[in-house]
């Protein structure tokens, strides 16, 4: 009786380890499967991992310096445009003062001007004069500035047309123009007076645009 019982211990025993070493070996394969690498294996896959953390730092210095020499370039192309603004300013002011210095610019010789100032005057303008002294001449008052013009109808002498602004300063002229024309003279810009004198006179004295016109006006011609 006791022998039976001893040899069903010993049975159970056995199965019990059987099943140990069943559940250990499934447990070992597992492992093996989910753990295939070789010692060289990890070590490579640890340089990657390495390497690729030197590649990522070296980017992102990269970066980095790509961003840096951008701000560089970005404060050298901004200093660039304030000093390119700064020599516009300049050239501006320079160029104004200039501009300036030609409008005030103001005649040596002073005209002597009949005025046309009535709309009957103002038609009838230098008609059938046939005669006057080389400063003298007639000024058109418009009292507006405007888009004016003239003409050489029953006019007996060459003339000179200048157009003026309300400060009396030369817009543009027209030289020479012929006696008994009657071509319109007129320019492209709005003007406030018109001087007639005689032709060539222009030239004689030096005019130029922007010159500020000096006369007196006059009653009669002498």
């Amino acid at each position: 009786m006791k022998s039976k019982m001893a040899s069903k211990m010993a049975s159970e025993i056995t199965n019990y380890l059987v099943l140990i070493l069943f559940i250990l070996l499934i447990i070992y394969l597992i492992k093996s499967k989910f753990n295939t690498f070789s010692p060289i294996e990890k070590f490579y896959d640890k340089s990657n991992s390495m390497s690729n953390s030197v590649s990522k730092s070296k980017s992102v210095s990269k970066s980095k310096s790509k961003s840096v020499s951008k701000s560089v370039s970005k404060s050298k192309s901004k200093s660039k445009s304030v000093s390119k603004s700064k020599n516009n300013s300049i050239s501006k002011s320079r160029s104004n003062v200039k501009s300036e210095s030609i409008n005030q610019r103001k005649t040596n010789k002073i005209l002597k001007l009949k005025l046309a100032n009535t709309e009957q005057e103002k038609k009838k303008g230098l008609m059938f004069i046939k005669k006057m002294k080389w400063d003298e001449g007639m000024i058109f008052d418009y009292k507006k500035s405007g888009y004016h013009s003239v003409w050489m109808k029953n006019t007996f002498i060459p003339l000179d047309v200048l157009f003026l602004d309300s400060n009396f300063n030369i817009i543009d002229y027209s030289e020479n123009n012929i006696a008994h024309n009657l071509n319109t003279i007129s320019i492209q810009k709005p003007s406030r007076y018109i001087v007639e004198v005689n032709a060539g006179l222009i030239k004689k004295i030096s005019l130029k645009k922007g010159d500020k016109l000096t006369f007196k006006i006059i009653k009669k011609f002498s």
